[in-house]
């Protein structure tokens, strides 16, 4: 029957192929009112107001008393942005069709939107009241908690969702998604489990789960589902992408190249396929070795197949710049601008081009001519207060951003800018406030996360000291190893950095949301070194006179520091770019000498496990008593020192000592990038946690 096949065609969000079957289930039966709302429902979708209007119109004229189309109609007024009347029409439902609930969720929809979350909860409230037991109306209670950023309250009604009505797929999704803002995204990823048994025919459900696994890096768990995606729903191209994303998680690039490939044979049509293809040169596994022209040139070459499909042309923007083609990534955005010129991102892209080449004036003038054009765009009032503080600016860069929608810090992106505008004219009690909130509202938010990181080392190098985030001020004890969240554990360790790549274990930090301010958190250093180092107290560091500076091949990459000494070799993250060599030896001097009291001061304390980390071979029983009786000499902290090899065992050799092994680090000793290691790491630490006497675990 057409209108079967049309509802399965909206469970799996087909708009397409849905109005197809509603418009042949209007010529099957014309007396039927379902199929006028259902082909316009599919054209609303669709983004064609019009052609929906026009059939509403039709339909309304044959069915006037038909509630279906009148919801519909309001629905579609809504998604055209006039809310005012949109709320017109829906105080209107309330009135023809009294004993219907729809009317009183719409209107509170309507208020939500507008941003009056108290009156939605009054009409909520007074709704489930009157309709006691509709899941529409404790649905749009979450939403509007949501709204709200109450993340725990959202968390809680749409448990009570699922409780109450186990099928609807939407409850586990945005339960998840409220966990992860609460970073709880193992919580969430069970949640989504759950849905799949009692919601399983939502393939939502499936690819959300499957997205969650890859940012936990649980690569072949992914790998599991993106196979039943494939299998289930062949037409989706999801199942293709997810898994090509997890092999190249596993450094399994010709795998993820050969089955994009098969794909794309398979839907041809399918332009994030061919993405997903062309980026793949440039892989986060790859590292140092990514090809940006091959990218650049694969991606031209979707483009031209899909000239409409934008986030192909984003991505050329960006790897023609990433590759330091300037001149070309203007042409590319000109070109898009061209194409889409109602598009504020493609705008503000077209603006921050000026501003990574180092010319704010330019980027502020392009960030004012696009504004003049969408003076309620968000990203373009961000964009614009980012390029005036930059360029010294910070009055005029405040007063545009105070004047900005969603100023309460609903925007995550405005939340960032908000708290960098404090940080770069060095208002420091501003800009911990600023950071503290912006973490509280996006915890997860990895460039908020970053953003707190390098906010908190320029405050130490002016001899200013932001607060930790609590999780890395206090790391928990009150948890059990294994039912500790993994924040918890990781932020029970302190990195001694190692060799090679001895920063991997600050990048397991970042990859669960920690951001500790360690000396050695991105060093390389051979274990003598570090011996050395801890005997002397780090005597030196930071000095001008021991401290040399590393400059790159060009001035977008960073520069690094090595300490004469203890050859010591640390990341820096700021590019010539940014700042000019002088001044960015003094600033590194005084960033070195306070991470070096900050480590003193934690050895002192031993109340840390110390890693270490060798990736070529163990240590031997020398280097290793060396290392231990030079921690012990600070204080009670422990030792763990860790090699690949035997799976993630832990043994202890000495009070405070102990000996790790590891199934893979994210790069083998011959060099190989094999993709993060984080969920070994994380076992690896929660077993040496149980190491420890009494309560420290």
């Amino acid at each position: 029957m057409p209108a079967q096949q049309a509802r399965a065609a909206e469970q799996r969000q087909d708009w397409l192929q849905a109005l197809h079957h509603w418009t042949a289930a209007r010529e099957y039966d014309p007396a039927d009112p379902q199929p006028w709302r259902g082909a316009a429902m599919a054209l609303r979708m669709l983004g064609r107001h019009d052609a929906a209007a026009h059939l509403l119109e039709q339909g309304l004229s044959r069915f006037p008393d038909e509630a279906g189309l009148w919801l519909e109609r309001a629905w579609l007024t809504q998604a055209g942005g006039d809310r005012d009347r949109a709320g017109q029409l829906w105080q209107e439902i309330r009135q023809r069709f009294p004993d219907l609930p729809e009317g009183h969720v719409g209107s509170a929809t309507v208020l939500r939107v507008q941003g009056q979350a108290d009156a939605a909860e009054q009409v909520l409230a007074a709704a489930a009241g009157r309709f006691p037991g509709v899941a529409a109306i404790a649905i749009e209670a979450a939403r509007v908690a949501q709204a709200r950023t109450d993340w725990s309250l959202a968390a809680t009604r749409w448990a009570a969702v699922r409780a109450a009505w186990p099928g609807i797929g939407e409850a586990y999704l945005q339960e998840a998604l409220a966990l992860q803002q609460l970073a709880r995204p193992h919580e969430a990823e069970q949640i989504l489990a759950v849905g799949r048994l009692h919601a399983g025919g939502d393939c939502r459900l499936a690819v959300a789960q499957a997205r969650l696994l890859l940012d936990l890096h649980r690569w072949e768990e992914a790998l599991g589902i993106a196979a039943v995606i494939r299998r289930h729903w062949p037409e989706l191209p999801d199942g293709h992408t997810i898994a090509a994303a997890a092999l190249a998680g596993c450094n399994r690039i010709d795998a993820a190249d050969a089955l994009l490939r098969q794909g794309a044979a398979h839907l041809p049509e399918q332009p994030v396929i061919a993405l997903a293809l062309a980026q793949l040169p440039v892989a986060d596994v790859l590292h140092d070795r990514k090809d940006w022209h091959e990218a650049a040139s694969r991606l031209r070459e979707v483009t031209r197949r899909f000239p409409r499909f934008l986030p192909a042309r984003q991505a050329l923007i960006g790897a023609l710049h990433r590759s330091a083609r300037l001149d070309e990534a203007e042409a590319a955005a000109a070109r898009a601008m061209a194409a889409f010129p109602d598009d504020t991102a493609l705008a503000a892209r077209w603006a921050t081009l000026a501003q990574e080449r180092g010319d704010s004036g330019e980027a502020i003038r392009r960030f004012q001519a696009a504004l003049a054009r969408f003076p309620s765009a968000l990203a373009l009032v961000i964009g614009l207060a980012d390029a005036l503080s930059c360029h010294g600016r910070h009055a005029e860069a405040e007063t545009v951003l105070a004047t900005a929608p969603a100023a309460d810090g609903l925007s995550a992106r405005h939340a960032l800018t908000w708290a960098m505008l404090a940080t770069r004219r060095a208002d420091w009690t501003e800009a911990a406030a600023r950071w503290a909130a912006a973490r509280r509202r996006f915890p997860q938010d990895s460039c908020i996360t970053a953003g707190l990181f390098q906010a908190r080392l320029a405050a130490a190098e002016v001899g200013t000291t932001l607060p930790d985030p609590p999780a890395e001020a206090r790391p928990a004890r009150a948890a059990g190893p294994d039912t500790a969240s993994p924040q918890e554990v990781l932020a029970r360790f302190e990195s001694l950095g190692g060799t090679p790549y001895g920063c991997e274990f600050g990048l397991v930090q970042r990859a669960v949301g920690l951001e500790p301010l360690g000396l050695l958190r991105w060093s390389g250093c051979a274990p003598e070194h570090l011996a050395a180092a801890l005997e002397a107290r780090f005597e030196g560091i930071g000095e001008p006179e021991q401290t040399e500076l590393i400059h790159p091949a060009s001035d977008h990459e960073e520069y690094q520091l090595r300490d004469r000494r203890f050859g010591l070799r640390t990341h820096t993250f700021i590019t010539p770019a940014e700042i000019e060599a002088g001044r960015m030896l003094a600033r590194a001097c005084l960033r070195q000498q306070f991470l070096r009291r900050r480590l003193l001061q934690q050895l002192d304390e031993g109340n840390r496990i110390f890693v270490y980390r060798h990736a070529r071979r163990a240590l031997t029983a020398e280097e290793l008593q060396r290392l231990h009786r030079a921690i012990r000499a600070h204080g009670a902290g422990t030792l763990l020192v860790v090699r690949a090899g035997g799976g993630e065992q832990v043994e202890q050799l000495a009070p405070g000592l102990l000996a790790g092994t590891i199934s893979r680090f994210a790069i083998s000793a011959a060099g190989a990038h094999l993709g993060p290691a984080t969920p070994h790491w994380l076992a690896l630490c929660r077993k040496a946690l149980r190491r420890l006497p009494g309560d420290a675990a």
